[in-house]
């Protein structure tokens, strides 16, 4: 029985043991060994104890140099019996490993671009990394993203939360130590859609352009670039932009235009975001002007009747963009003078004309209208009659009470504006019909003034 029990004890101290650390058994007792380390043969009465170094037996020389793949060693099983050495030999096989595993870098879950030596990543980007090693089989990835510390990979996805540059550091290791040479990969991510914004050609008031005005969409993307641009004009179906968009022939009123822009990873402005949608006006319209005398005049036969001085004051209104400026001149020149303040007529110059244009902040320009002026310094003529008989002022005239005086009028010009008329108390009283006399003897005064202001010398005529 100890003899039996020595044999198992011998039997059992032959296992291998390998000074190693790069030593992996698989679930299917292959043993691996890194190719590049040196092997020990030791031999041990217990799993646990170190035991004797059989090979090489001495400690200075080095172990057994392995070739990749497999290696078999033949190491003797001995008995002792009676001191009587019998030698048996058995075969042990176990597979050298001296290559590493190999990474491959996968961009999944997001769309890619490339330009030049760039590549890149838009929204939902994972990173994957597979490796693979064929003969002691994989033991851990390891990574480092934008300059991390490096860690192992778990679930071979790496959610990339970096906008721009990023840069990842990846290796492989396998079940005896072998690593892979450190691999770098760079990419750009980009999450930001472009920024559009629109301009118009031409004069612009606020949010109101005229139809001689042409809409830009202007697009800048800092990452990926941009792919495309598009707009809906008013209510309708959206179309590519690529040359300024004409607003010729639309009338007068207001429009809508929604545009948005996609970047060559897929990143798109949502459409109902304010800077994606504009409203504008259209204005073709002149702005309307208004001649407004300041002073004393009337019109008649297209003809303005004025003193010499009445001043025009110029208004214009413009409902959409705006006045921008109103020109005019004097006596049929070309109305190129910036009218500022109320225009003064010449002196000694009985007819004057006065042409005039304004032009709105958008660049329309009403036509050239002109207004003929006179110039009225001639004051009305006044004559009192008395049954039809006019009366020669200064004279002295019989009259019969009761009797009607009426007060003829007179003036070429502007026009008579009133006749003022007074009797024996001196007061003054607007002539509208005939004057009744009351008595037989008093004074009458009257005069008249025109439209111009003008006003005559008073007369008198005494009756008795």
């Amino acid at each position: 029985m100890k003899k039996l029990i020595f044999l198992h004890l011998l039997l059992v101290s032959w296992l291998w043991n390998l000074r190693c650390q790069d030593i992996f058994t698989s679930e299917y007792a292959s043993l691996y060994v890194n190719e590049y380390s040196e092997v020990y043969l030791q031999i041990s009465n217990s799993p646990d104890d170190n035991g004797i170094v059989l090979y090489p037996i001495n400690a200075q020389l080095p172990g057994i140099t392995l070739k990749e793949g497999i290696n078999v060693v033949t190491a003797p099983l001995s008995e002792n019996i009676n001191y009587n050495l019998t030698t048996r030999r058995k075969n042990y096989q176990f597979i050298s490993d001296g290559s590493a595993p190999n990474s491959e870098l996968n961009f999944i879950n997001a769309p890619a671009f490339v330009r030049n030596d760039s590549i890149f990543f838009g929204k939902g980007l994972r990173v994957n990394i597979d490796a693979f090693d064929e003969l002691a089989g994989l033991k851990k990835i390891y990574y480092s993203l934008n300059s991390d510390e490096y860690e192992p990979l778990i679930t071979n996805k790496i959610i990339a939360k970096q906008e721009g540059l990023n840069t990842i550091c990846f290796f492989s290791e396998d079940q005896v130590g072998n690593k892979e040479h450190i691999r770098t990969s760079h990419f750009i991510v980009d999450f930001t859609p472009p920024q559009t914004v629109c301009t118009f050609t031409g004069k612009r008031a606020g949010n109101t352009v005229s139809s001689n005005s042409s809409l830009i969409l202007e697009c800048k993307d800092n990452l990926s670039g941009v792919k495309e641009i598009r707009y809906v004009f008013n209510i309708g179906l959206s179309k590519p932009y690529s040359t300024p968009i004409s607003l010729e022939g639309l009338k007068d009123g207001t429009y809508f235009i929604n545009f948005f822009a996609t970047d060559m990873v897929g990143n798109q402005k949502s459409h109902d975001v304010p800077e994606a949608n504009l409203s504008f006006q259209i204005d073709n319209s002149p702005p309307f002007l208004k001649l407004e005398p300041i002073g004393p005049f009337s019109e008649k036969n297209e003809i303005i009747y004025i003193s010499e001085n009445t001043q025009i004051k110029i208004e214009a209104n413009d409902f959409r963009a705006g006045v921008e400026k109103i020109y005019f001149s004097m006596n049929n020149e070309t109305a190129n003078n910036i009218y500022k303040d109320p225009i003064s007529f010449l002196k000694n110059k009985k007819d004057q004309y006065i042409s005039y244009r304004a032009e709105d902040k958008v660049g329309n320009i009403s036509e050239i209208q002109t207004r003929h002026y006179m110039i009225d310094d001639t004051p009305p003529r006044t004559y009192a009659s008395v049954n039809g008989k006019v009366l020669v002022p200064d004279d002295t005239i019989r009259i019969e009470y009761g009797a009607s005086i009426t007060l003829q009028r007179e003036d070429d010009e502007s026009g008579l504006l009133k006749t003022y008329y007074s009797t024996e108390d001196g007061t003054n009283l607007v002539y509208v019909r005939e004057i009744i006399a009351q008595k037989s003897q008093f004074k009458l005064r009257f005069y008249s003034l025109d439209q111009a202001l003008n006003t005559e010398e008073p007369t008198e005529i005494n009756f008795i």
